[in-house]
């Protein structure tokens, strides 16, 4: 992912900074309970005239009172107040608080949304909040002292725990008035949103893991682009041939590399690609099977592409060389296994020839799939026009918005099958990025997934500096990711 969206994920001090916040705050979250039915503050009609003001103290007499025989006055005809016959003041918009991350970019395409959505729906506005930095923890802070947003752009890391926590609205009641029509998505973008047939997220985009792949690079040393049908072996054998070393072993170029070792996303691939899985069902996880044996192997064959085959950088090299979008982009890593929104800074930064390619398989092709979404606090006053701004960002409208910024692969078959995204290139092969969808692997939907996740990762730092094995480090660790996946699913209980 960029260094602008890197700076929004949730790294380990900052996710043990949410966590803090999230059980803190659970007892706040805990008693918002999802409306019974849809609710909001209705909205006064732009044809309405103002009401005269029926109290209004009349004038006051200028004469003495008429003798008790005077004949009666006629009732006074006195002209209405100026305010009663002036035009009909403008009627307000429901204003609806969106938070969401990222840098320039993200904020800019974030802009045009929310005008559009205000031109659609000129009844409602949108008050964007731009948080660039810590994003979780800050919205989390704001729900703990009552100050919601109505609308959350939320991470799948998260979101799970949001619904657990009662603190994403469950959008099922809402949909059809909003006009959702559930045929027009791919199913990898609704899936992981939808709990016991209920959907409580929004996709904001889709994205998954792709290779990219410097041709160049590839041209010079002779060897011929990746076409989707690569085993582990040939993935060893290239990037040997693509990996150059001075005399004293110092790295001049790497055949190939992913981003921050150990991270999740890119060990969902290889542990499925060697036939094993993270968990027994990603929809609504029970048990913990990493440390199985095709498991396992899938992560000990990422950290040896380090240690012991040396064609991808050890965590030392990665630390002191900088990230893998930088050595991308310099040319100093020929294949860079990573999420495809990272071809928004690929474009205007690489100065050679690149495309993408589908990653290496072993028993089987596999690849991480996410993306982030939009939540409705359930303490919004707003749910009904917070509800059909989700529906409206995540449905064609908005889809083409992501498509025109680039910002990642449309959620929308008919948008994702567009010129507007696919005319995006490079990469030539932009068509791919949707091809993986068939075969994409999507994370846990875990309520403490997060705290596990934590867990997890600092368990296997001693496999990628080569000090232990991986089956060993996850058969360790392994109860203790069992002890927090079933303190998840008791959360969910009477959900």
């Amino acid at each position: 992912m960029s260094e602008s969206r890197d700076r929004s994920r949730l790294g380990r001090r900052a996710l043990i900074k949410v966590l803090v916040l999230a059980a803190g705050g659970s007892a706040v979250a805990a008693c918002a309970q999802p409306a019974p039915t849809p609710t909001s503050v209705p909205l006064p009609k732009p044809t309405e005239k103002p009401v005269a003001q029926a109290t209004a103290k009349p004038a006051e007499p200028t004469a003495p009172p008429a003798p008790a025989t005077a004949k009666p006055a006629p009732a006074a005809t006195a002209k209405p107040a100026l305010a009663a016959t002036s035009a009909p003041a403008k009627v307000p918009a429901a204003k609806l608080v969106l938070t969401h991350w990222g840098g320039e970019a993200e904020a800019q395409y974030m802009k045009v949304l929310a005008e559009r959505f205000e031109k659609a729906e000129p009844g409602i506005a949108i008050d964007r909040l731009h948080i660039p930095d810590n994003y979780d923890e800050k919205v989390l802070t704001m729900i703990a002292g009552g100050t919601p947003p109505d609308v959350q752009m939320t991470l799948r890391f998260t979101y799970f725990s949001f619904v657990a926590k009662k603190i994403a609205l469950n959008l099922q009641p809402y949909l059809k008035d909003a006009g959702f029509n559930r045929e027009e998505y791919f199913d990898v973008g609704l899936r992981p949103y939808t709990f016991r047939g209920n959907l409580y997220g929004m996709p904001r985009e889709i994205d998954d893991w792709v290779v990219f792949y410097n041709k160049d690079l590839f041209d010079q040393a002779g060897v011929k682009y990746p076409d989707g049908k690569w085993t582990w072996e040939d993935l060893v054998a290239n990037a040997q041939k693509l990996t150059k070393r001075d005399s004293s072993g110092r790295a001049l170029q790497f055949g190939f590399g992913f981003p921050h070792l150990g991270g999740a996303k890119p060990f969902d691939g290889f542990v499925y690609q060697a036939g094993g899985r993270v968990v027994d069902n990603e929809d609504e996880p029970s048990r913990f099977l990493m440390a199985e044996a095709d498991a396992a192997r899938g992560v000990q064959f990422m950290a040896d592409l380090a240690n012991v085959h040396k064609v991808a950088p050890s965590p030392r090299e990665q630390k002191d060389l900088g990230s893998l979008d930088d050595l991308f982009v310099s040319g100093k890593v020929a294949m860079r296994y990573g999420e495809f929104w990272s071809s928004t800074r690929f474009r205007p930064a690489a100065k050679f020839k690149w495309d993408i390619a589908e990653p290496a398989r072993e028993k089987k092709q596999a690849t991480w799939v996410g993306g982030a979404c939009y939540t409705v606090n359930t303490k919004s006053k707003r749910q009904v026009e917070s509800a059909r701004f989700v529906v409206w960002a995540a449905g064609k409208a908005g889809a083409t918005v992501i498509a025109e910024h680039a910002a990642g692969i449309p959620a929308i078959k008919a948008v994702a099958q567009s010129e507007a995204f696919l005319n995006t290139k490079p990469p030539e092969s932009i068509k791919l990025a949707v091809d993986v969808f068939a075969y994409g692997v999507q994370p846990p939907m875990s309520p403490t997934f997060p705290e596990w996740y934590r867990e997890l990762l600092s368990a296997l730092d001693p496999v990628w500096t080569g000090e232990k094995k991986a089956q060993d480090a996850l058969k360790t660790i392994a109860p203790k990711v069992q002890e927090l996946l079933d303190k998840g699913r008791k959360t969910l209980e009477g959900i």
